[in-house]
């Protein structure tokens, strides 16, 4: 989820969290969103995971390879689909990962994770963002209904400055 789109320079140092809640409040009283304050860690994944009746779908926003094999193996132990997406500059991907897929798949090897990201080159430009997340949430939109062609066993890539999508296989 992008963000930007959700906070603003006078809410510089507030919990992300926090501030996503109370926007999704404002936005729309009748949704119920509960923000927890803590980094994501495989020490309290499946706390965190599990602290809601039930998973249906979780939805990636991190920023680092490392949380994201966090973040997938609870997902996959709680039985849910996992929707990933990543920004670098202008350029992203989107995929969903079901219990029992390799995330490797997406992310390459475990032992990569404390490679430099190409977002830290790169930054991450808020129209980027907003494309690649839109597309993330439609995603976990397809999968929450079970219609549409999900991007399991396949990811959706883009460049904006390219002009152009494209469907890998994985």
């Amino acid at each position: 989820l992008n963000r930007q789109i959700l906070s603003g320079p006078d809410l510089l140092g507030r919990p992300k969290a926090a501030v996503a809640a109370e926007r999704v409040a404002r936005i729309n009283p009748a949704v119920s969103a509960t923000a927890r304050v803590e980094w994501l860690t495989a020490e309290n994944a499946g706390r965190l995971m599990n602290g809601a009746d039930r998973v249906d779908v979780v939805v990636d926003c991190l920023d680092n390879l490392e949380g994201r094999f966090v973040l997938a193996d609870a997902a996959a132990a709680a039985g849910a689909p996992m929707v990933t997406a990543g920004v670098a500059g202008a350029a992203g991907f989107v995929a969903t990962l079901f219990p029992g897929d390799d995330p490797e798949r997406i992310y390459g090897p475990r032992a990569a994770v404390s490679e430099p990201r190409a977002e830290a080159d790169l930054g991450c430009l808020a129209g980027g963002v907003a494309a690649v997340a839109a597309m993330e949430a439609f995603e976990a939109v397809k999968t929450l209904v079970g219609r549409g062609a999900l991007l399991r066993d396949r990811m959706l890539v883009v460049d904006l400055m390219g002009n152009f999508m494209e469907i890998v296989a994985l």
